[in-house]
């Protein structure tokens, strides 16, 4: 009886908790609002909180608001403490050398900062009377004159003991600052040299101009005194110079090369006008005892180039012989023995040969002695002041044309090896303030378009192809939305500066007979690798089974196709006998989006890509024949290829497809089961001697199953799914003696049938029981 009380009571009291709860005045959803803090006060009683300071209820109560930081117990971190430290160190120890006397234990520095929080309004020079009276500090303000870091003027620093005039150094704001211009200094053979704000002969200048002096005078200028001879053993030198003059071949032989030079090589980049050209190797071949190395060295490389490229295209095994690339290296073996002649010249033939034989050197196993006249040539025109803009008018118009445009190709090559090797930029855009090309009837030949429109091009397409190796390599962003928000506005850029390409600019796949196709091929393929580093990123993002937004996955798809588009068009270049394996881009760029291809072969395979990567081998075949980085870029490809073809592809199954597999899985399933009974009835059949005669088993084994070779011990799953009736033609079984029993098979056997889903759901026939089972069970 008790008990049952006990659990009266407890019913009792659980059900008037569960009433007082239903009756508790709960907030609509609608009106509810999300507070992310809550007094103290209103956490104790469990009432809602506005999170204001105070709140709405501590204010009608007059209570104390005050609330829990949720970040109390977490302490600040090992380096953000060893920062504070360091940091109060250092000013204990500026403290110690301006203020020796001065206290430094917390209270007084306390005592100070109120002292001076009360007088905010008050001047530096009006605290000393307030420091003054707080014991034992010593005054700041004296202790800072004492170690003359006073507002005091320069006398006063440098004699403390004298009263000097006091002065603030408002006065000074309006001041112009003191600079030191920089200058460039030409010579009488329009020879130039440029010099910089730090330089000696810089500041000399602004002591004349502002104390009014004489000029100095020009004997002493280091243009004056340029040696009339380079020569340092002129024996060696002479000979040098007549070996490699003698390699020049005849002249139908010398411009036909000249002409394939500033046909194929000289396409967006400029390196030496080509009239020019002409006129003065017509003048040198005229005089016999012309000894100037700076135009020599040029004109073997040139010579080199053509060669090379001529033998990549010959149909003739003869002609296209390794003995016809030693003409070519003999070439250039001999512009390379007179450049340190060229080097001692320091003028604009330092800077074309070095760039030439940096070229030449690409391609080659030499790559970091390329990288090193590459650095030659850039630091050759920053000498000559390449990278600023001449306003002396001493220079003819011409000059200064020529000049901009050689700076700009030796710009833009400088950036783009750095970018393949992953290297810092020799100068930075901001200290470069030459103008961009411009047309010059002089410069033009008639009848042939200018090519400063293509090289405008180009320096837009080097300037936002270096913001994106800054913005993404360089300077690595924090998170990957930061990245993705530079890839937005790099894109952008690239998009726009497609937009505003002239008409005659744009490459036109369907015509590569065009006479300027392989210009305008070459600016399209520098194009798509920029838009290549700057969207590779969401590639291998998404790669990584990331889900991204519709507008990043088409900057996957920009990427992809992009380097479909670069191997396209370098493959036509190569079908219509225009790629060069001497030339940078032709090299190099097939080779970046060569291993974008293959790895999107690997998880999105493709007709478009499996074309597109046929087309590549056959154009890295063909680069890799004289082109050593090529030769090995491709045994990596290769390599790579092959990896990636035994690895297993990751890709993503929808639902509706697995659910197929899985029923033909199923199906499959069935087809082994029905064929396991059919071979244990077989079995049974064949225990049974009076059915069988030994004789007509023998002529049935022998004459009517298929001989041992044209069998198999199973049937597969995909053979046996696509149509069982080929079971009736086929025998696929083993014989009896593979399994060693004394059996025949009947090649007539029914095959098992294949259900739908709705008919193995709801079975047609379900009268006939199945066998084995016992039919008072139904």
């Amino acid at each position: 009886m008790n008990e049952n009380l006990g659990f009266i009571k407890t019913q009792l009291y659980a059900d008037v908790k569960a009433l007082e709860k239903k009756k508790k005045r709960r907030v609509p959803p609608e009106q509810r609002r999300r507070v992310f803090r809550a007094c103290k006060h209103c956490r104790e009683k469990k009432i809602k909180c506005d999170g204001n300071d105070p709140c709405e209820n501590c204010s009608l109560l007059g209570v104390d608001c005050v609330y829990t930081q949720k970040n109390q117990s977490k302490l600040p971190s090992r380096e953000y403490l060893n920062e504070l430290s360091e940091r109060q160190l250092c000013f204990e120890y500026i403290f110690s050398r301006i203020c020796p006397e001065f206290n430094l234990d917390t209270k007084n520095l306390v005592a100070v900062s109120k002292k001076l929080s009360e007088h905010e309004s008050l001047t530096s020079d009006q605290l000393s009377t307030i420091l003054n009276d707080l014991d034992p500090i010593v005054s700041i303000n004296n202790e800072l004159k004492k170690n003359h870091i006073s507002n005091d003027d320069d006398d006063g620093a440098s004699a403390p003991n004298s009263k000097g005039p006091s002065f603030s150094h408002d006065l000074l704001q309006n001041e112009p600052a003191v600079t030191l211009d920089e200058s460039l200094l030409i010579g009488k053979m329009e020879d130039t040299m440029y010099l910089g704000p730090t330089s000696v002969d810089q500041f000399l200048k602004k002591i004349q101009n502002d104390t009014s002096l004489n000029d100095f005078s020009t004997k002493n200028s280091l243009l004056q005194n340029q040696p009339t001879s380079f020569f340092f053993n002129s024996e060696l030198d002479e000979y040098l110079l007549s070996h490699a003059r003698d390699l020049i071949p005849s002249l139908t032989v010398t411009e036909f090369l000249v002409n394939t030079f500033f046909t194929n090589i000289q396409t967006n980049l400029f390196f030496y006008h080509a009239s020019f050209f002409k006129i003065r190797l017509e003048i040198f071949l005229s005089i016999k005892n012309q000894t100037d190395p700076g135009f020599l060295c040029i004109l073997l490389m040139v010579l080199a180039f053509g060669n090379q490229y001529m033998i990549e295209h010959q149909t003739d095994p003869v002609a296209a012989s390794p003995q016809a690339c030693v003409i070519g290296n003999r070439l250039f073996s001999a512009a390379v023995s007179i450049f340190p002649m060229v080097l001692l010249q320091g003028n604009t033939n330092t800077v074309q040969s070095a760039i030439l034989i940096a070229l030449y050197l690409q391609p080659t196993v030499y790559q970091k002695a390329s990288y090193s006249y590459f650095g030659l040539a850039v630091k050759t025109a920053i000498s000559l002041g390449l990278h600023k803009n001449c306003e002396d008018f001493t220079l003819s118009q011409s000059s200064r044309e020529l000049r901009n445009r050689l700076w700009w190709s030796v710009f833009c090559v400088d950036r783009f090896i750095s970018i393949a090797t992953g290297r810092p930029f020799s100068i930075t855009l901001d200290n470069v303030t030459t103008p961009y090309p411009s047309v010059l009837l002089d410069l033009e030949v008639p009848g042939i378009p200018s090519m400063v429109t293509n090289m405008c091009a180009v320096i837009e397409l080097t300037k936002i192809t270096s913001e994106v190796c800054d913005c993404l390599y360089s300077k690595v962003p924090s998170d990957f939305n930061t990245q993705l928000s530079h890839v937005r506005r790099l894109c952008a850029r690239l998009e726009l500066w497609k937009r505003n390409l002239h008409h005659s600019l744009l490459c036109d796949e369907s015509s590569p007979q065009h006479p300027h196709f392989r210009l305008n091929a070459q600016l399209q393929m520098i194009y798509d690798n920029a838009v290549i580093l700057a969207t590779r990123f969401v590639l291998l993002f998404k790669y990584k089974g990331k889900i991204l937004s519709p507008e990043n996955l088409q900057y996957a798809n920009m990427c992809v196709d992009s380097s479909c588009r670069i191997v396209i068009i370098a493959h036509q270049l190569f079908q219509n006998k225009r790629l060069s394996s001497y030339s940078f881009f032709d090299a190099y760029l097939p080779i970046c989006s060569g291993i974008i291809l293959l790895v999107c072969s690997h998880y999105e395979p493709s007709l478009e890509i499996d074309d597109a990567i046929s087309k590549l081998w056959e154009v890295m075949e063909f680069l890799s024949q004289r082109n050593e980085t090529t030769r090995l870029n491709l045994q990596t490809l290769k390599e790579l290829s092959e990896q990636l073809a035994n690895k297993k592809a990751f890709s993503f199954v929808p639902e509706s497809s697995d659910f197929q597999f899985s029923f033909r899985k199923w199906q499959s399933w069935v087809g082994d089961m029905s064929q396991n009974d059919y071979l244990q009835q077989q079995r049974a059949s064949v225990s049974d001697p009076i059915s069988i005669d030994e004789s007509t088993l023998v002529d049935r084994r022998n004459g009517d199953l298929p001989q041992s070779d044209h069998l198999s011990s199973s049937v597969s799953n995909t053979e046996f799914l696509a149509d069982p009736s080929t079971l009736l033609l086929r025998n696929t079984f083993p014989s009896a003696d593979d399994l060693d029993l004394n059996i025949d098979i009947d090649r007539q056997w029914p095959a098992p049938p294949f259900l739908s889903w709705a008919e193995l759901m709801h079975p047609s026939n379900e009268s006939n029981p199945p066998p084995n089972t016992d039919p008072s069970l139904q």
